[in-house]
């Protein structure tokens, strides 16, 4: 499956048309409903856009100047995470970490999403993926790399979750 690779934000915490992005990520992949956001937020220091300072920083070279009181300012970075059917969702760098601690994927199931998405959704975050069978047991950790291979974890986690609630475990 060949699908788009998710963009790169950065680290996070993210400035706020970063954030906006990964948001907008997370509740396309998800179904109405079955989604609990979680954003957080908060102000830190960090010199302006084309400032000496700013300059420096990118240049790795830190060193206090004359002025550089009046290069800095206060911004918002916001880290955004959410929750469905137990399992958690982080935006990283360049893709999104799923972790549960209860509801994991079972062999058979993983097996099957790694067939189709191995390389996009990556179990236990290893780079390139790695078979499922390296495992021993359920799939507790996936990294996602791409819109698609979120939409299918969360579909697989759906449809776990609703075998579940069939089978009363």
């Amino acid at each position: 499956m060949n699908d788009t690779s998710l963009p790169v934000l950065g680290d996070p915490p993210f400035r706020k048309d970063r954030a906006m992005i990964a948001l907008s990520e997370l509740l396309s992949a998800s179904m109405p409903g079955t989604l609990q956001l979680r954003t957080t937020a908060k102000v830190v220091q960090a010199f302006r856009k084309g400032t000496q300072g700013e300059r420096n920083g990118r240049d790795g070279i830190s060193f206090y100047y004359e002025g550089q009181e009046e290069d800095i300012e206060d911004i918002t970075l916001y880290s955004v995470e959410g929750d469905a059917h137990g399992w958690a969702f982080r935006r990283a760098w360049r893709y999104w970490v799923c972790r549960t601690a209860t509801h994991a994927i079972p062999q058979g199931a993983a097996r099957d999403l790694n067939h189709e998405w191995g390389a996009q959704v990556r179990v236990d975050g290893f780079a390139g993926g790695q078979p499922v069978e390296s495992i021993r047991g359920p799939i507790y950790s996936y990294h996602v790399d791409t819109m698609g291979g979120l939409q299918a974890l969360m579909a697989m986690i759906r449809k776990v979750a609703n075998l579940h609630k069939e089978t009363g475990e």
